[in-house]
């Protein structure tokens, strides 16, 4: 994921297995915050960047996750999390800042920048 001039650009086609190694949510039964991926940013070097997959928000609800729910496991660490179709992904407080989102970002076309009923990104990117 990079922010050129403004454009948040993701390298959608990649081969998740190879990339995000073997953190996955798939059989996560409750929200984000507590599945593996998560609590290894807490681990992680400062501002290492954790990655993984697989949730799915039907495990618990049908709420859709936001970034509140893993800045308090990881307020310093970039953490970005594919959706298990990866259509969609979470990321946190963190990741939003390092990428430059916020409520005025222009959003590419095709894609989506879910806002909160703040306006501000609530750390879902379509």
């Amino acid at each position: 994921m990079e922010n050129r001039g403004g454009k948040i650009i993701f390298g959608a086609f990649l081969s998740l297995k190879r990339y995000l190694g073997s953190h996955t949510c798939s059989e996560c039964s409750r929200p984000a915050a507590n599945h593996t991926t998560v609590r290894d940013a807490a681990q992680a070097p400062s501002n290492q960047w954790v990655m993984g997959h697989g949730w799915e928000e039907a495990h618990w609800g049908g709420a859709l996750p936001d970034a509140d729910w893993i800045d308090g496991v990881s307020p310093v660490n970039p953490v970005l999390l594919y959706r298990m179709d990866v259509h969609m992904v979470l990321i946190n407080t963190a990741a939003l800042r390092l990428a430059g989102i916020d409520s005025t970002t222009e959003v590419p076309e095709g894609g989506k920048v879910v806002l909160g009923s703040s306006q501000e990104p609530t750390g879902i990117l379509v």
